[in-house]
């Protein structure tokens, strides 16, 4: 006998006519129809327990389902399913069927709360993670455990650890094993991590910023106390007034900010952040030219330059703030002979490059 059948049988009729007393023959005769109903589903309750106990689970399983097929609007054959799936251990779908019929059941139902209780358990199950970390001793895990699971402290936005999420004792015990972390962070990856370990994190290295202010957002609003070195392969964003006004509120920290800035992108105001900034060891520059002398610190220890024309005279004026330079892969124009340099500033070419090395700190 098929679901739809008995749902026709089981289903009171609509009546046209009020005659009580015909009205009333027809309540009770689809009442008893119910009772054999209950007493199959009762049944082949009392049987799918029996088989779970044996570990008959896909019998027990076709049981169950014939239960639902039985009387699809009663909780009695999803909750049996649930309770197979449970001993299987398979949360995932005793949560699925309990889904399913949570939006099935009626919910006057005796068994609706059971299957809402149900799923919570599973849930709670499912999300229990086997923490061996804190029952191991703390320098057997931090010298060998860790390092064997995550290799280095470099973590990718595009590949998040699946390690760090497991439990709070897992975190700790990885903070306590790298103290400070690299990021790899990508346009559009996810930043969970990141921001969770923002008091970790020494250095953010990115491939490319383009679109929209997620770095910016990223280092104002979180608590990147630790961070001391950021690197853009390619810079293309176009909210540079925004990304600026981020830095200054890890000015504290930050000694190394390294751009590549494509021929044609935006105008960083190098000068700008140079002031905002005058404490950093190292900024990666386009236009040199643009930097005036006066606003060089001496605590800025290197000013980097990609592919541009680099006029001898600011190279002098550079060195006399003592600042380290580094020019990478540029053409130096006026410079038929070196100017006088200090000692500790000898210039060095080679393969194209002019370098000005110090061996002061």
């Amino acid at each position: 006998m098929t679901h739809s059948i008995l749902g026709d049988l089981c289903k009171p009729p609509t009546l046209t006519t009020t005659t009580e007393k015909y009205v009333q023959l027809v309540h009770d005769a689809t009442t008893e129809l119910h009772e054999p109903v209950q007493s199959i589903l009762s049944a082949l309750d009392r049987r799918a327990n029996a088989l779970t106990k044996l570990a008959n689970f896909e019998s027990a399983l076709r049981d169950a389902k014939v239960m639902q097929q039985l009387s699809s609007s009663s909780a009695l054959g999803y909750l049996r399913a649930a309770i197979i799936y449970a001993e299987q251990g398979k949360q995932r779908h005793v949560i699925d069927i309990c889904n399913q019929a949570l939006d099935i059941v009626d919910t006057k139902d005796m068994g609706y709360d059971t299957l809402q209780r149900a799923k919570d358990v599973a849930m709670q199950r499912q999300s229990t993670r086997i923490d061996f970390v804190s029952q191991l001793p703390v320098d057997i895990v931090i010298t060998t455990l860790i390092p064997m699971f995550m290799g280095d402290c470099i973590v990718c936005s595009y590949e998040p650890s699946p390690y760090l999420p497991v439990s709070h004792a897992w975190r700790d015990r990885i903070i306590q094993c790298f103290g400070e972390f690299t990021f790899h962070l990508s346009d559009g990856g996810d930043l969970s991590q990141v921001i969770d370990l923002a008091q970790h994190t020494k250095s953010l290295d990115i491939g490319e910023y383009g679109e929209g202010t997620w770095l910016s957002d990223l280092i104002r609003d979180n608590d990147f106390c630790a961070l001391r070195e950021i690197r853009v392969e390619y810079f293309l964003s176009k909210q540079v007034g925004c990304f600026i006004s981020a830095l200054t509120s890890i000015g504290s920290t930050l000694t190394h900010l390294q751009l590549h800035l494509e021929e044609g992108g935006p105008d960083l105001g190098v000068p700008e952040i140079i002031t905002k900034k005058r404490d950093q060891q190292a900024l990666n520059g386009r236009d040199i030219g643009a930097i005036r002398a006066s606003l060089y610190r001496n605590t800025l220890q290197g000013v980097y330059e990609n592919g541009e024309v680099v006029d001898w005279d600011e190279v002098q004026r550079v060195q006399t703030r003592r600042v380290h330079l580094n020019l990478q892969n540029c053409e130096v124009s006026g410079a038929s002979t070196f100017g006088p340099l200090s000692a500790t500033y000898e210039p060095k070419y080679q393969d194209g490059v002019y370098n000005t090395d110090s061996d002061e700190d």
